[in-house]
């Protein structure tokens, strides 16, 4: 039979316990240990994707970089052909829209599509945007205002290839319009 007014060992050995300082317990002792080594691992995993978004975003830098030094050449056949128009009809006067060139149609074509990728990437946050102001902003910047927004918006006609044609470039080179003259190398 069982006697209830007897103390059981289980029972006195939580009492035992529960009088014993916290370093003496065991399960509070796994607990801290745990709790320790749990935020030890966070903050290594949140390092780590620290480390990672900076390498992605370095990562995309240096593949816009390589983008646009491919169309080095093509941005001098454009400012080569301004420049020579510029000269024949005066500075005053507008150049033609489109060119009557068609390997500076072309180039033109390839130094806007490559824009527009900068212009999209620059959006929505890739690309450190005082980086590209100071780097790739001002070639753009001199190129629209002599010509590439007659030709950007003589393309994006209806009766052509429409409004959402070069959006991005065109909203890029907007906030970018006025970068050449606030550079800091001036």
């Amino acid at each position: 039979a069982l006697n209830y007014q007897q103390p059981l060992k289980g029972r006195l050995r939580m009492e035992q316990l529960a009088q014993s300082p916290w370093y003496q317990q065991p399960t509070t002792i796994a607990a801290v240990i745990y709790t320790g080594l749990t935020l030890f691992i966070a903050l290594f995993m949140a390092w780590q994707t620290h480390l990672q978004r900076n390498v992605l975003r370095m990562q995309v830098l240096f593949n816009i970089v390589e983008r646009l030094e491919k169309v080095r050449a093509e941005r001098r056949i454009v400012r080569d052909w301004i420049n020579k128009k510029r000269t024949e009809l005066g500075t005053s006067e507008q150049l033609p829209v489109p060119s009557d060139d068609p390997a500076v149609i072309a180039a033109t074509d390839k130094v806007c599509r490559e824009y527009d990728i900068v212009g999209l990437l620059e959006r929505r946050g890739f690309l450190n945007r005082r980086l590209v102001d100071e780097f790739y902003a001002v070639p753009l910047a001199i190129l629209w205002r002599d010509y590439l927004r007659s030709y950007v918006g003589d393309l994006r006609q209806l009766s052509k290839r429409g409004p959402t044609h070069f959006w991005e470039l065109d909203q890029f080179a907007r906030r970018i319009e006025w970068v050449a003259d606030n550079h800091p190398g001036l």
